[in-house]
């Protein structure tokens, strides 16, 4: 209705009047602006979807870590080209890429300038100085063997005579000498002969080596290639030299621990050694960074035991696999990581 301004008389509005046509232009602004508002809305919903759906997929892609080790055929880069073929063979969430290297000493030095996050070391050889230990992958007995005619009983007889170890690492050398050091037979007391493992058992039957330091023969499981060599060379009743004093060299060295080679190691019958033999133990770390993610080191180390039985047929050797000690007296520090999987604090 409107009013006549003029009689007060009220009348209708005609149709299309220009009261008529303003109310019907308002109630279309309005749907207008209630369906731009809702495009709005459905538009914000798709793309927090998408970024959502991108987001998961980056997650959800395997994390891939650089492993530096070698040397190329060592039983430390077999060790670690197992891993490789594991994790993928299981889709695992982490992947790992091979480094090559020289050896140890390389290998840390990988990780202490950021081109790795992972290395396998020998401890005694060389420790990065930005990683800590995320599993033991290997652990050696090092000990002396000789035969009887050479009249050796101790390592104080070796004065004077020749000694056999494999060149390669230099760090076997390194560790035969501190050996000798701790029983006062010096650098000018020996001859120390460097060989390579294709050399050990004609150097021993042609005379030209009195005894042998053997590092990698006798492992934590399995070294029946390394003992079959040392039986080859030193017959089948050869003499083993223990290495008494290892306690002692372990406190002074914390690279170095103490062990033994259990009775029957090297097999026969009888067995070789008739008793437990004391001597030192050397370990093959797996290390990874300091600053690497805790949750990523503790998923790895869960991931890589699980393959002692998957791979177990493949390669033997990965039952070896051991986790650290997370005492605080440890004598090699522990990542966070690892430490919190192991004692099972890992946060999920």
């Amino acid at each position: 209705r409107t009013c006549d301004m003029m009689t007060g008389k009220a009348k209708l509005a005609r149709p299309g009047s220009a009261g008529e046509t303003k109310r019907r232009q308002g109630g279309r602004t309005r749907l207008f602006g209630k369906g731009r508002r809702g495009f709005t809305i459905l538009a914000g919903l798709l793309a927090l979807a998408g970024v959502t759906a991108a987001v998961f997929y980056v997650v959800s892609q395997p994390r891939t870590l650089r492993l530096a080790v070698g040397p190329l055929g060592s039983e430390d880069a077999r060790m670690a080209a197992g891993f490789v073929q594991g994790l993928n063979r299981e889709k695992s969430q982490i992947r790992l890429r091979l480094i090559l290297t020289e050896g140890s000493e390389e290998s840390a030095r990988k990780v202490d300038a950021g081109d790795a996050e992972l290395a396998i070391v020998r401890p005694d050889i060389a420790l990065p100085a930005k990683a800590d230990t995320a599993l033991i992958t290997r652990r050696s007995f090092p000990f002396l063997i000789t035969d009887k005619e050479s009249g050796i009983g101790r390592i104080a007889d070796l004065r004077g005579r020749r000694v056999g170890v494999v060149r390669n690492p230099q760090g076997n050398i390194a560790l035969l000498r501190l050996v000798l050091a701790q029983y006062e037979v010096g650098p000018q007391d020996v001859e120390i002969v460097g060989l390579t493992p294709d050399e050990i058992v004609p150097a021993a039957k042609e005379r030209r080596i009195d005894a042998f330091f053997t590092v990698n023969a006798v492992g934590a499981r399995a070294g029946g290639d390394g003992a079959g060599r040392l039986r080859s060379a030193w017959g089948e009743d050869p003499v083993l030299i223990p290495i008494r004093e290892a306690d002692a060299l372990a406190a002074r060295i914390r690279t170095i621990e103490t062990g033994e080679i259990v009775r029957g190691a090297l097999g026969g019958d009888p067995p070789r050694p008739s008793e437990n033999l004391p001597t030192i133990a050397v370990t093959s770390r797996l290390v990874a960074a300091q600053d690497l993610d805790e949750d990523v080191v503790g998923n790895l180390v869960s991931a890589l035991l699980g393959l002692r039985v998957t791979l177990a047929a493949e390669l033997p050797q990965i039952q070896a696999l051991e986790t650290p000690a997370t005492d605080k007296d440890a004598p090699l520090p522990v990542h966070a990581g690892a430490a919190a999987f192991i004692d099972g604090e890992q946060k999920t």
